[in-house]
């Protein structure tokens, strides 16, 4: 009975169909952008949504010029929701919906309590609908919230999410989004495949010490364009999204082979066995010995 439980809350919070970490609030994990606006989880005419686009592009409505949802920007949805339409080969992006008369209790008193913060809905809830319908760039600050909420820690999971949705919300009261009233600028095709030609190359070249300055001038962009664009797609900086994917490699190769640190640090790009082992620790809390031993995992001889 333990085990079914903790397997059906693993999915409330984490299949598509989202999770309720506050009474009114409402998160919804999105692989398909046609799922924005659809099934509003809250009371009908009362919930508000805002969805962030974290990689991947859409065009909403049908005016001229036509308004594009890239990563990084965020879209205060109307209701009915405008249709979408995909113009890239994935899509991720989070949803939040927000009920105010179901959330005021909590949320304020939650916020007040642990942050010494008094959050105002009514100013988050005039916000929303001062902005409905616009395509905003996020704040730095707000965008590091949303892009943390996909990497919940599983041991901590529950704690967490409300913590970091607590903390979302804060940052949408206190900080408006970058040019308010300014929908998003464009950005071309070539734009955006010249820049996942970019994510593509450092994916696969992690073992390298690859600097922004190369790799504007090896795609032939201007390192201005580089780092604004590359924000844009995937909403985070390029450095910021390369620290990630070098972690990541880092703690499959943990798990699934018997290589030595010293080797998989320098295979995901670190010449200093004692430098990832600090960056490892920062990230997860414990050095990658530690990671590797409280992991159950069959050792495999790597290539």
């Amino acid at each position: 009975m333990e085990e079914q439980v903790t397997q059906r809350q693993e999915h409330t919070l984490w299949e598509p169909e989202g999770c309720c970490p506050f009474p009114g609030v409402w998160l919804r994990f999105v692989d398909d952008p046609e799922e924005i606006g659809r099934d509003c989880p809250g009371p009908k005419g009362e919930t508000l949504e805002l969805h962030f686009c974290r990689a991947g592009r859409v065009q909403v409505g049908g005016g001229s010029p036509p308004r594009i949802l890239t990563g990084g920007s965020v879209w205060f949805v109307p209701h009915p929701p405008e249709p979408v339409q995909l113009l890239s080969k994935k899509y991720t992006g989070l949803s939040l919906f927000l009920a105010p008369q179901q959330a005021r209790e909590v949320v304020e008193s939650l916020s007040k309590e642990l942050l010494d913060t008094a959050l105002s809905l009514d100013r988050l809830t005039g916000e929303f609908r001062t902005n409905r319908g616009r395509i905003l760039p996020t704040t730095n600050t707000l965008g590091q919230v949303m892009v943390r909420l996909f990497s919940v820690p599983h041991a901590h999971e529950t704690g967490f999410l409300r913590l970091k949705t607590l903390e979302l919300l804060l940052c949408l009261d206190a900080g408006k989004p970058k040019n308010p009233g300014r929908d998003a600028p464009y950005l071309d095709q070539s734009q955006v495949e010249r820049i996942r030609e970019v994510q593509q190359y450092v994916t696969a070249h992690l073992d390298c010490r690859l600097t922004q300055a190369q790799l504007a001038k090896q795609f032939h962009l201007s390192l201005t364009a580089l780092k604004q664009t590359f924000h844009r797609v995937y909403g985070m900086p390029l450095n910021a999204y390369l620290r990630n994917a070098r972690l990541a490699e880092a703690k499959r190769l943990l798990q699934e082979t018997n290589l030595p640190v010293a080797e998989i640090a320098h295979r995901v790009g670190y010449e200093s066995h004692s430098q990832f082992t600090a960056l490892f620790r920062a990230s997860e809390g414990v050095t990658p010995a530690v990671f590797r031993r409280d992991r159950v995992k069959p050792p495999s001889a790597s290539k």
